[in-house]
């Protein structure tokens, strides 16, 4: 079972057990999501709706775990990929910053070190001289 799986039953049980809407929701056909109850039911031999004349009419007591369990399962696949995403956007690499020596310590004291705390994947390379000595390494 994947996290989709999981995602398809508690959408069934949050649109009250209305697979029309449980589909829409998913952006899966209906049959497509009736099958997937069908197929989870038979290969773990258990049932997990109740149904009266066919339709999902409520969990069975084990599926009221099951659904509890998946919403905690959900929100931690939520929290994992929002984290690795969160990584994925985070700066590397090298930056080279030219500071002239009479500005650094009146406007840059405070920033550089809230900028290398707040990058730690970035390896900053800070050059302190003249300005006509920056002029001429940094746009030869």
């Amino acid at each position: 079972m994947n996290i989709s799986n999981l995602t398809y039953f508690v959408e069934i049980v949050n649109c009250n057990f209305n697979l029309t809407k449980a589909a829409q929701k998913n952006h899966i056909s209906q049959p497509a999501l009736s099958n997937y109850i069908k197929t989870i039911e038979n290969e773990e031999n258990i049932k997990l709706f109740l149904r009266h004349k066919g339709r999902l009419v409520g969990l069975t007591t084990i599926g009221e775990r099951f659904y509890e369990n998946a919403k905690v399962v959900i929100s931690h696949h939520e929290q994992l990929m929002a984290d690795l995403r969160s990584e994925s956007k985070k700066y590397k690499g090298e930056i080279t910053i030219g500071i002239p020596q009479l500005i650094s310590g009146i406007i840059f004291s405070e920033l550089i070190p809230k900028l290398i705390e707040e990058n730690p994947d970035v390896k900053f390379k800070i050059i302190e001289t003249g300005a006509y000595e920056l002029q001429k390494n940094f746009f030869k």
